[in-house]
């Protein structure tokens, strides 16, 4: 399995991507597992590792049952919404921007786009690292750019304080993830 969808079909917009929290090293198993038992998996991945260690994104057919995942072996937790402790989702777009981004990849031409290092982030998609402020460090996926009144904006999704946020910070502040 490579960093798309566990299965091979291609990439599909779904409603509704859960996130799975794994034990350790576990998240290429536990996709095969929730497969078994009807869930479509994405487990991003950079250079052949996850993009985000121990988190993998699961979809269900039927969009309002979610508690056989649970029993999952592999499955550590479900993230849950602290409002009313549901599922929680992640942000619109965020997996089909980071499945486009990985088509594009999968796509140049003996993955020369990733050979050479980039200046800056160019497009929805791709994995970011946050450079200065109280983010410093911090990993995340570009969702949407081109916001703010100059364009100078970017919508990130970052995991930080127990769930996926999305910020939007300036553009020069981030620099593309690397190995």
């Amino acid at each position: 399995m490579h960093g798309s969808e566990a299965n091979a079909a291609p990439p599909v917009v779904l409603r509704q991507w859960c996130i799975c929290y794994t034990v350790p090293k576990g998240e290429r198993w536990v996709a095969l597992g929730l497969q078994r038992v009807g869930y479509r998996c994405y487990l991003p991945l950079l250079g052949g590792r996850p993009l985000f260690p121990r988190y993998l994104f699961a979809a269900n057919v039927v969009p309002t049952v979610w508690r056989p995942l649970r029993s999952v072996p592999g499955v550590a937790a479900v993230l849950l919404d602290r409002a009313d402790g549901r599922v929680a989702f992640a942000p619109p777009g965020l997996v089909e921007a980071l499945q486009a981004e990985e088509e594009e990849r999968a796509r140049s031409a003996l993955g020369a786009a990733l050979a050479a290092p980039r200046r800056a982030v160019e497009r929805p998609g791709q994995a970011c690292v946050v450079s200065g402020g109280p983010l410093d460090g911090h990993r995340g996926v570009v969702v949407r750019m081109g916001l703010g009144q100059d364009g100078g904006l970017v919508l990130v999704a970052l995991f930080f304080l127990g769930e996926f946020r999305t910020v939007q910070l300036p553009v020069d502040g981030l620099a593309p993830a690397v190995d």
